[in-house]
């Protein structure tokens, strides 16, 4: 009987954890988005400042505004140059432009319309025999 209790607890905890963690992750990025954006918005825009309650997920939809706006500000010409402007200042600075390359190169291939990269999951026999890795492919 109690090796059936355990069984049954242990499938619940399976069932229950990703989805629990997940709504945990959600939840998290909301309020770091709102601690992050709202003491941005000016006072008189603030709809936390003359409402009874703070509003959940308003940092959220303006940093989603916000990228919208550059997205389009930047799909035109002078968005382009300025772009290319920015992306040669930043590759001038010794120690940023390392991690700028690689998280641009990452994203890049990300979010390519017809990438086939990180779709599919390979296992890999590395760094010695007997140790194996999981890896994304990342091209042919």
């Amino acid at each position: 009987m109690w090796a059936r209790i355990k069984n049954y607890f242990l499938t619940g905890i399976l069932v229950t954890a990703p989805v629990v963690i997940t709504f945990w992750i959600v939840i998290s990025l909301v309020k770091l988005f709102d601690r992050l954006v709202t003491p941005i918005i000016p006072y008189y825009l603030n709809p936390n400042v003359y409402l009874p309650r703070d509003v959940p997920g308003l940092g959220l939809i303006i940093l989603v505004l916000f990228l919208v706006i550059i997205g389009s500000l930047t799909a035109n010409f002078f968005g382009s140059w300025l772009l290319k402007k920015t992306d040669l200042i930043i590759q001038r600075i010794p120690l940023i432009k390392v991690f700028y390359k690689t998280i641009k190169q990452i994203i890049e291939t990300i979010f390519k319309n017809n990438s086939n990269a990180f779709r599919d999951v390979v296992l890999l026999e590395y760094p010695r025999k007997g140790v194996w890795v999981l890896g994304f492919t990342t091209g042919e």
